[in-house]
């Protein structure tokens, strides 16, 4: 397992446990510079910076506990991984990777994995999940709009409910098509602005807190704008989770006849939007924030 740490308030930049050389390999060829003092903090987001990030981390995968949580959680995933198309020991990135949930799946589909998350804490209860599985894995504290990686090296990026948190996202869609091959695949998965969902989620904002208080839901068409303008070739697209967000247990159980009911009712506002896109044209760089310390150290 390795953690590299990009932000002097941090200490320098420092693999923490070695991982293995493939560990290294993404970040060879980059030009290192010390960073500045404050990196983390010019690189994450106003709403990242402005989130109680201990507290989004111990609730975080208490969601997936709930009866509601799991099943969406279910759904979700199985589309993301279908589209995904995992390939054994092909290079793959979790942007914004939170707990590492979708980091895990990756690794145990056979994936050489990276997960990028600007929460020390969501990085830390990902990392002992690695330990606890058994599974190699590279964890980087940073922005998904400044990744420290060098150009065209990973063959598959997935960003789950990220672009809906960071400041920049036409920024983090030129990170992610920058350290992706030629005809590497990227999949996303975001908060449909047009569903019952969003609204009990900006509702529910109103009388507690919340992290959807500080996000930015997305719509298919907006999202398909985005990334064609920044290089994308725009594949499948599914929108799923057309039923209410009842959490009953009796409910949820038919729940499969309220989708397809729904869906034929109001196409397009299921919750979830899932979107693969593949990367084209010319891998042009573009201007970064410093990342890395060439003196880095090793700490166990």
């Amino acid at each position: 397992m390795r953690i590299i740490i990009s932000s002097r308030r941090f200490g320098t930049a420092s693999p923490m446990r070695s991982g293995g050389r493939w560990g290294r390999m993404f970040l060879e060829g980059a030009k290192r510079q010390p960073p500045s003092d404050n990196w983390i903090k010019m690189t994450m987001s106003t709403s990242q910076r402005a989130m109680n990030f201990k507290d989004v981390a111990d609730r975080y995968d208490a969601w997936y506990q709930t009866p509601l949580g799991s099943l969406a959680h279910a759904l979700e995933s199985e589309v993301i991984f279908n589209l995904a198309e995992v390939k054994p020991a092909e290079r793959a990135i979790d942007i914004g990777c939170g707990t590492g949930i979708y980091t895990l799946e990756l690794a145990r589909r056979g994936s050489r994995v990276v997960g990028v998350d600007p929460s020390m804490e969501m990085i830390a209860i990902a990392r002992e999940k690695f330990r606890r599985a058994g599974l190699p894995g590279l964890f980087v504290l940073g922005s998904a709009e400044a990744l420290p990686f060098r150009p065209s090296c990973f063959d598959l990026a997935l960003a789950v409910t990220s672009l809906c948190f960071v400041r920049s996202p036409d920024q983090t869609i030129e990170e992610t098509h920058r350290v992706l091959k030629q005809d590497g695949r990227l999949v996303l998965g975001e908060l449909n602005r047009f569903s019952p969902w969003a609204l009990w989620r900006r509702l529910k904002g109103l009388f507690t807190d919340t992290i959807y208080n500080q996000a930015h839901f997305w719509g298919r068409r907006k999202l398909e704008r985005l990334l064609q303008r920044k290089g994308f070739r725009i594949g499948a697209t599914r929108i799923l989770l057309h039923f209410p967000p009842v959490p009953s247990r009796t409910f949820l159980k038919g729940y499969r006849l309220f989708e397809v009911i729904l869906k034929k009712l109001a196409p397009g506002t299921g919750a979830f939007i899932a979107m693969k896109a593949e990367r084209g044209g010319s891998n042009q760089r573009v201007k970064r924030l410093p990342f890395l310390d060439e003196r880095s150290e090793q700490r166990r």
